[in-house]
């Protein structure tokens, strides 16, 4: 059987005179892609804000490749290689589109953040997703 990449098992959270999440299960694969989709209220953002450690769920267990972690903060997130896009994206004004997809994670030369190490992760990114964007501001960020 195929290692999973991430296992979220039991995953409880309770707000005041709300249970958000009851004994949640979520399995994802090497490779896979996946949507979390239902009505508002489902508790999608809510197991989305426990894995990325906005939020500290009262019971279950979380692992990645088969190991337990305890993910307390978004960068203990970011350590284990696990970022969110929140759903109210507003990109920060005056920074180009590289800058907003790496905000936080800018690759660095010493204190120096390093440009071209990340054009270049961006454009693999999108040819990862095959993703043929045109867009003037994106072609224009891209070129050295």
């Amino acid at each position: 059987m195929e290692q999973l990449r991430l296992k979220m098992e039991n995953i409880t959270k309770v707000f005041p005179g709300v249970k958000a999440l009851d004994h949640v299960h979520l399995e994802l694969k090497p490779g896979s892609v996946h949507a979390l989709i239902g009505e508002n209220g489902a508790g999608k953002s809510t197991l989305m804000k426990c894995l990325f450690g906005l939020y500290r769920p009262e019971e279950g267990t979380i692992e990645i490749d088969g190991t337990k972690v305890e993910i307390s903060s978004p960068t203990v997130a970011l350590k284990h290689g696990i970022s969110m896009i929140q759903q109210e994206l507003t990109p920060i004004p005056n920074m180009n589109i590289i800058d907003n997809i790496w905000a936080g994670r800018f690759e660095k030369k010493g204190i120096v953040v390093d440009e071209n190490k990340m054009k270049k992760k961006t454009q693999k990114l999108l040819d990862d997703l095959e993703l043929n964007i045109m867009a003037n501001s994106l072609a224009r960020d891209l070129s050295v």
